[in-house]
């Protein structure tokens, strides 16, 4: 989708904030006939709504703009959902909000870069108030989103796919355990999307993953659940980085180390 207002807030069309002391309100300020009520809203608060953002190139996953439309179905999303040039559109992220939680930034896409616009609600969200989460690489039969399409890939669509789960899983762990380090995995996962792997490659197997103090992998967690499923989560890692040979050396006996701390 596209950008949000100069500083940043959440506004109706009307120039208010979508923002109150309770927090953001769902659809901004729709009429209480469209939503069928204060008290219908209350309860029906906890509605999961499916979103969908598309990104890649130059545009994060973790970037703020979200639709209620799967582009996959929508002819010609990219001209509609005002994607800027950045964006090439090769990964789809799909997740759901709470009702009581959807923020529309805009009620239309507007104008950018030659695209028309158009879209209804344009959802400014928070990555992490997606529930599960998951990613996928666009088909080749759905190319409307082209401009990166001549660029040669070292990894399969189906592995972009996997390293994308396993280290948005490790990311959110860190956010909540090791907010510094979770930068470490935002920036692995914008070199995939950006399909620069040879960088990838070269961060992947560097200090801020392998070295010493300070490194995601020596990360302390207090809670065990927690860290159970980070140590889970890096052997996975470690196997995949093995089966797509991008695995460096003095890293693999680091999985030993995991294997024996993990609980079933």
């Amino acid at each position: 989708m596209g950008r949000g207002v100069g500083d940043g807030s959440m506004r109706n069309l009307n120039g208010t904030s979508t923002s109150t002391d309770e927090g953001v309100m769902a659809f901004g300020t729709l009429p209480a006939t469209f939503m069928g009520g204060n008290v219908a809203m209350k309860g029906a608060g906890n509605i999961k709504v499916p979103v969908y953002r598309a990104y890649g190139g130059g545009s994060s996953m973790y970037d703020k703009s979200y639709s209620l439309f799967n582009p996959k179905y929508v002819p010609f999303y990219r001209n509609f959902a005002e994607l800027p040039n950045v964006n090439s559109g090769e990964y789809l992220l799909k997740g759901s909000l709470r009702l009581k939680n959807v923020n529309i930034g805009r009620w239309f896409a507007t104008p950018l870069d030659g695209n028309v616009g158009g879209l209804p609600f344009e959802l400014y969200q928070n990555y992490n108030q997606l529930i599960n989460p998951n990613y996928k690489t666009l088909n080749k039969t759905f190319k409307m989103f082209d401009f990166f399409k001549n660029r040669k890939q070292s990894l399969s669509d189906d592995d972009q796919d996997i390293y994308l789960k396993i280290l948005n899983n490790i990311y959110l762990i860190l956010l909540r355990t090791n907010p510094p380090q979770s930068e470490v995995l935002k920036k692995l996962t914008d070199l995939i999307t950006r399909k620069d792997f040879v960088k990838f490659n070269e961060y992947l197997n560097g200090k801020d993953m392998w070295g010493g103090s300070g490194a995601v992998w020596e990360v302390h967690i207090e809670n065990k659940n927690e860290e159970n499923e980070f140590e889970k989560e890096m052997i996975l890692l470690i196997n995949l980085m093995e089966k797509t040979n991008y695995l460096g050396k003095g890293i693999k006996p680091i999985k030993k180390i995991f294997e024996d701390n993990v609980k079933p």
